[in-house]
């Protein structure tokens, strides 16, 4: 009887422990994005590791200096953005983005990583070959 009750111990120690893994482990990876109107109608207040999602204000988007600056809108409100990181090709204004980094006391968000939205539609490139 000793010996079944420290092997249900050990087992439940385990399943415990490996719980624990998932948890913690997960929610480094479960950061949902927040849109502009949620940003700065929410309650942070600078230095927070957050993602933003919205549409790439046309006419806002500026290269320089290694650093791109875009204004990232929803419906009804717009964040700036200072991008240290490279813009993938299918970047551009109207188009949808998420953009990760710190949102900072100045009110902009100072991202290090970009994706792009699209639908969930795939259409392969035409190489030419019926």
């Amino acid at each position: 009887m000793k010996r079944r009750t420290s092997s249900l111990s050990a087992s439940a120690l385990l399943i415990m422990g490996l719980a624990w893994v998932l948890i913690h482990g997960l929610q480094d990876n479960l950061m949902y994005y927040r849109t502009p109107a949620e940003l700065v109608a929410g309650t942070e207040t600078g230095g927070d590791r957050v993602r933003l999602g919205g549409e790439v204000r046309p006419g806002s988007v500026v290269e320089a200096n290694g650093l791109v600056t875009f204004m990232l809108q929803d419906g009804t409100s717009a964040v700036p953005v200072v991008l240290s990181a490279a813009v993938p090709a299918t970047f551009g204004p109207g188009e949808g983005a998420i953009v990760e980094g710190v949102y900072g006391p100045d009110q902009v968000m100072h991202a290090d990583a970009v994706l792009m939205k699209h639908d969930e539609r795939y259409s392969p490139l035409n190489d030419g070959q019926g």
